[in-house]
């Protein structure tokens, strides 16, 4: 069976003190994640600009942009 009890302690005119929550997202969490998003957009940008040069070609400009590409 099972009881539930109440173990709160009435404070005469005291506040109690706020427990700060654990953060979800630290430095190096933050850090790993903009590697991993630079890494994506870089291969992304490299694929983009190996179709380029074999010819292929978008109506946006990709292309263009891609030709900024030093490899």
């Amino acid at each position: 069976m099972l009881t539930l009890t109440l173990s709160k302690r009435v404070n005469k005119g005291k506040k109690e003190p706020i427990k700060l929550k654990k953060p979800v997202f630290n430095l190096r969490k933050i850090i790993v994640f903009v590697i991993f998003l630079l890494a994506c957009v870089a291969l992304y940008l490299l694929a983009l600009n190996s179709y380029c040069d074999q010819g292929g070609s978008f109506d946006l400009g990709v292309c263009s942009v891609t030709s900024f590409i030093p490899w």
